[in-house]
């Protein structure tokens, strides 16, 4: 943001639209175009001059990426949020539909998950936290997560953890919350828990969610230089992005982009090395991800179902050594394209 601009907006509403880029670059779920535009379209009514404003959120949200970018570098290769979509990963697994920044908060969350799981078989449960928890995280504090069984509905008030109790009701820990938070322990993450159902499950983290690809680009990044080596990927994600042309991402954002992909049906990453080697994943049924690479010549694809660890290995392995490495899992599952 120029001189100008910053003496043209009231000192306030400059500083709180700063915190709010802030927290929007920090959550890591949008890119340059729509962080601007999100920032934009609060601050509208405020300030009459839509030019200046314009300007003025870019300049900021420019100063913001660029920050992001330069603290990620010094990041450890595994932070608190890497563990936390490991752990929503295993979870997803084992039949409880799992859900990182979904919808806007506890209320949303609720309907949207009665009506995503309506639809499923074999669900035993769900977990989720929402927007309003990744705004408390980025600030400093936990996310807290709801949970509870496959089936919403019945008698009673609904609980801070999802599921609905009677009056007076203090179901104790166990099932579906004692799994999660076993999960989440054994990912190395810290959590709080009474042990009632009804509470929500806070774990401690360090908010640390890397940008990568498109989601790091912006004005002030620049095209100078050779870009890192990598894969060439395309993917979808229902529930927040796609990229149908493919694009190249190194190694490590190649990873970040199969642990970010939800735990829902349909959503894929097709992973492609020079000499046409391909590594594809897909989510069936939110519950199982696949693996597979193609052989034109034998007119099928080869695979199996994988864990998200073994995904993450797998992307390694053909990144770094260009070579398909399903085969070092196991037996392959021939799946023929007639």
């Amino acid at each position: 943001m120029d001189l100008a601009s910053r003496q043209l907006i009231d000192e306030s509403v400059r500083d709180e639209i700063a915190e709010e880029v802030h927290t929007a670059v920090a959550a890591g779920r949008h890119d340059f175009e729509r962080v601007v535009r999100g920032v934009i379209e609060t601050w509208a009514d405020e300030v009459e001059d839509r030019e200046l404003l314009d300007e003025a959120v870019r300049g900021v949200v420019a100063e913001e990426f660029a920050g992001h970018l330069a603290a990620q570098a010094g990041w450890p290769a595994v932070t608190d949020n890497d563990r936390l979509s490991l752990a929503m990963g295993e979870l997803a697994m084992a039949g409880i539909v799992a859900r990182e920044h979904y919808t806007c908060c506890m209320s949303c969350g609720i309907a949207e998950m009665g009506r995503e799981i309506s639809g499923l078989s074999g669900v035993r449960g769900y977990v989720f936290y929402h927007g309003q928890d990744v705004e408390r995280a980025v600030a400093g504090g936990g996310v807290y997560l709801a949970f509870g069984p496959g089936e919403l509905g019945g008698e009673g008030e609904r609980g801070p953890g999802g599921g609905f109790r009677g009056e007076g009701e203090r179901r104790p820990g166990g099932g579906i919350g004692g799994e999660i938070v076993e999960v989440l322990r054994r990912r190395g993450l810290q959590v709080e828990w009474c042990g009632d159902d009804g509470q929500r499950i806070e774990v401690k983290v360090n908010w640390q969610r890397r940008r990568f690809g498109w989601l790091a680009e912006h004005p002030e990044l620049g095209g100078g230089g050779e870009r890192e080596p990598g894969l060439m990927v395309t993917f979808r994600d229902q529930a927040w992005a796609s990229g149908d042309e493919p694009v190249v991402m190194s190694a490590g954002e190649s990873r970040d982009l199969l642990l970010w992909l939800t735990p829902r049906d349909g959503n894929f990453a097709c992973f492609e090395r020079v000499a046409g080697r391909v590594l594809q994943f897909a989510w069936e049924g939110g519950t199982r991800l696949w693996a597979e690479t193609p052989d034109a010549a034998a007119g099928c694809s080869f695979g199996r179902y994988v864990t998200l660890d073994e995904g993450l290995a797998m992307i390694a392995v053909l990144a770094e050594e260009g070579r398909i490495g399903l085969g070092d899992l196991g037996e392959l599952e021939a799946v023929s394209w007639s």
